[in-house]
């Protein structure tokens, strides 16, 4: 993963009332919500939004197996080529494509969230911090 250097790249979300926290991240170019977990080794993004978001779903094969929270899904590999988080930019971030009717919501996982510098809770407020 290619990792710009950019003072003080930070993003922040409020917790929502399920109790999830919920980022609004740009991916290559298109903004779409981003649900915080840590336990998705990958970014996931649920296939109904793929094509929308620069992914070439002719070719997407889900010829992968992974276990999730709500039992196991197939998941086709891909490469995010540009990741945008509050003013925290990565590029070419590993990721999984969801079968379609899988995730609910799109997943913001550890392939992107490795490359932070730490991330806190502060009450109601998740702090990422890129830097």
């Amino acid at each position: 993963m290619d990792r710009p250097t950019r003072p003080h790249e930070t993003a922040s979300a409020i917790r929502l009332r399920n109790g999830h926290f919920v980022f609004d991240a740009e991916v290559n170019g298109v903004t779409v919500p981003m649900m915080f977990d840590t336990g998705a080794s990958f970014v996931t993004l649920r296939a109904e939004d793929a094509a929308h978001l620069g992914i070439n779903t002719a070719t997407l094969q889900y010829s992968r197996r992974i276990n999730t929270a709500n039992g196991t899904a197939d998941v086709a590999s891909t490469m995010i080529a540009a990741m945008k988080i509050g003013n925290i930019a990565r590029a070419n971030v590993a990721a999984f494509v969801a079968k379609p009717g899988t995730l609910a919501v799109n997943l913001l996982g550890q392939s992107f969230l490795k490359t932070m510098a730490g991330f806190a809770q502060d009450g109601e407020r998740l702090v990422l911090r890129g830097d």
